[in-house]
């Protein structure tokens, strides 16, 4: 929330995003969202997180996390973001996910951060023509999800095969 009042009021008003200050802010306002989630982790590790009551309600359990979408897009403050990001997370951890979406979110989960190093990449440097000639957003999602995905399937297998010859 602090981060988010100094942006609006000394950043973005100057529109200094690219000084120093501006990067340091905005480090420590993503590192919040991380450590909500490794906090959250643990708990959940632990088993403090669950609870019993909401076990194979996933109908209310989207409902809510249906909801909670739709308040972050009418509510565009960043000082909902962290209240945001903790139901969120502790909804999702009650939902219960099975088939072919389960298989899928491992999927993702596996090279997600692969994904998250390359795609800036991708939809800035390397294809931003290609990228951004899909006029639709959630075309331009596809594609850089797509490009993303077959670049950090090969990224991984080569990174295990140079972690094996060296035994880390």
């Amino acid at each position: 929330m602090i981060s988010a009042y100094i942006y609006s009021r000394y950043i973005a008003v100057k529109q200094s995003y690219d000084s120093v200050f501006a990067h340091v802010v905005v480090y420590f306002e993503l590192m919040f969202s991380f450590v909500i989630g490794a906090l959250l982790h643990r708990q959940n590790i632990k088993g403090k997180l669950f609870i019993r009551s909401l076990k194979d309600k996933n109908i209310l359990l989207i409902v809510c996390l249906l909801v909670l979408v739709s308040l972050k897009c009418f509510i565009r403050t960043m000082a909902f973001d962290p209240f945001y990001s903790f139901v969120f997370i502790f909804l999702f951890i009650h939902l219960n996910v099975k088939g072919v979406f389960r298989s899928f979110l491992y999927f993702m989960g596996k090279y997600s951060m692969v994904i998250w190093l390359t795609h800036s990449f991708f939809c800035i440097h390397l294809f931003p023509k290609f990228i951004y000639s899909f006029k639709l957003p959630l075309l331009i999602y596809a594609t850089l999800l797509l490009v993303s995905i077959s670049v950090s399937v090969p990224i991984m297998k080569l990174s295990q095969s140079v972690a094996k010859k060296l035994r880390l």
